[in-house]
C-alpha cells in the first residue's frame, strides 16, 4: 500500500483490486461500493472501471472522496497506517517537489492523480491552528497547461495551510445548495476572497450574498483562471 500511494504505482493498485475481489467474493467495483455504503457514504456519482484510475469511464465526486478520507482518519482502525502511506509536500513521493518553502510544506499529506486534462488531489492539510483539514480537489478538462494547473493547486494548498480562526471568515451557504451542492460553508480571507468550499467548520462571520457565490462558482469551475 505504501509503494502504491507514495509512488503512484498503478500495477500494485490493480493487483490489490484482485485480492479485494477474491476476499469479498464479488467484483472489485461492487465490493468498493458495498463497503463505502456500509460506512454511510452516499456513492451517487461513483463509477469504477479499474483500480488505478486510468480509465476515462471512472468517475467520483469530491464529496464522496472527502467523506471517505474523513472516515479513514477518524474511524478506521488503520488510520495511522493509511496516513503514513501518503506523499508529503516538499518531502516524499509524488509531492516531493510541491509547496517547497511555503506554509504547506510538510503540512500537506495527499495522494495525487493525473492524466490528460485531468488532475486530482485528496488528503489532509494541517492549518496554522494545528487543525487537520480533509480535502479533495479534482480538475477536469482544464484549458491551461499542466504546470499552470499544478500551480493553481499548489496555491490552493498554501492558502488552506495558512487558515487560522484569526485571519479567515467561515461563511455558511447552506441556503445556496443550488450553487454549491452538498457544501455547507466557504472559507474567505480577510479581503473577502474565497479560498475554498468546505463541508464543516466554525462560523466566524456571515457576510455573503448569492451574487458572490455565483461568481465563486464560476472561478472554481475555471471560468476566471483559464490560462494562468
Amino acid at each position: 500500500m505504501k509503494t502504491t500511494n507514495l509512488k503512484s504505482f498503478n500495477l500494485y493498485a490493480e493487483m490489490l483490486s484482485f485480492h479485494i475481489a477474491k476476499e469479498a467474493g464479488k467484483l472489485y467495483k461492487d465490493a468498493v461500493i458495498s463497503h463505502l455504503s456500509s460506512k454511510g457514504i452516499n456513492t451517487d456519482g461513483l463509477n469504477i472501471e479499474d483500480a488505478c484510475g486510468l480509465s476515462h469511464f471512472n468517475s467520483i465526486t469530491p464529496i464522496i472522496m472527502t467523506q471517505w478520507l474523513k472516515y479513514l482518519r477518524k474511524q478506521s482502525a488503520y488510520s495511522d497506517e493509511f496516513f503514513s502511506t501518503l506523499p508529503v509536500a516538499g518531502t516524499s513521493g509524488t509531492l516531493s517537489r510541491y509547496c517547497i518553502g511555503t506554509k504547506a510544506q510538510n503540512r500537506l499529506h495527499a495522494k495525487s492523480g493525473s492524466m490528460t486534462r485531468v488532475r486530482a488531489y485528496g488528503g489532509y492539510i494541517l492549518n496554522s491552528d494545528g487543525d487537520e483539514i480533509v480535502f479533495c480537489f479534482i480538475a477536469n478538462n482544464y484549458t491551461c497547461n499542466n504546470y499552470g494547473m499544478r500551480k493553481i493547486s499548489e496555491n490552493l494548498f498554501i492558502e488552506i495551510a495558512k487558515i487560522s480562526e484569526n485571519n479567515v471568515y467561515i461563511d455558511k451557504v447552506s441556503s445556496y445548495r443550488d450553487v454549491f451542492e452538498g457544501i455547507d460553508y466557504v472559507i474567505k480571507n480577510e479581503k473577502g476572497e474565497i479560498l475554498v468550499p468546505v463541508l464543516k467548520s466554525v462560523i466566524k462571520k456571515i457576510d455573503i450574498n448569492k451574487e458572490e457565490i455565483i461568481l465563486i462558482k464560476k472561478r472554481l469551475m475555471g471560468v476566471e483562471i483559464q490560462g494562468e
